[in-house]
């Protein structure tokens, strides 16, 4: 098994080399998708319509934020910090909600 993973990590630095990552696009990438999956979570939940999938997608939501937190702008860090907040703000605030 330890041969297995080893060689598939092998092949993927070597992909990884040809394929040319620009490990700052890549920043880009995760943070506009962190924000993608909390803005959809938000909406449904605005909407009223929150279920265990909501719930979910704020968790994905945050997992990609704390993925991509230490690469950012401080502002930009504390911003989706304190998005990442919010649901439970939400719920605290009104347990009917």
């Amino acid at each position: 098994m330890n041969s297995l993973i080893s060689a598939t990590i092998s092949k993927l630095e070597k992909d990884k080399v040809a394929l040319g990552v620009d490990k700052e696009q890549d920043k880009v990438h995760v943070e506009v998708f962190a924000l993608r999956v909390f803005a959809n979570a938000d909406k449904v939940d605005r909407m009223g319509r929150a279920d265990a999938g909501t719930a979910r997608g704020f968790y994905a939501a945050s997992c990609f934020i704390d993925v991509s937190t230490p690469s950012m702008p401080l502002s930009l860090a504390a911003e989706l910090t304190a998005r990442k907040v919010h649901p439970q703000l939400d719920h605290a605030l009104d347990p009917s909600a």
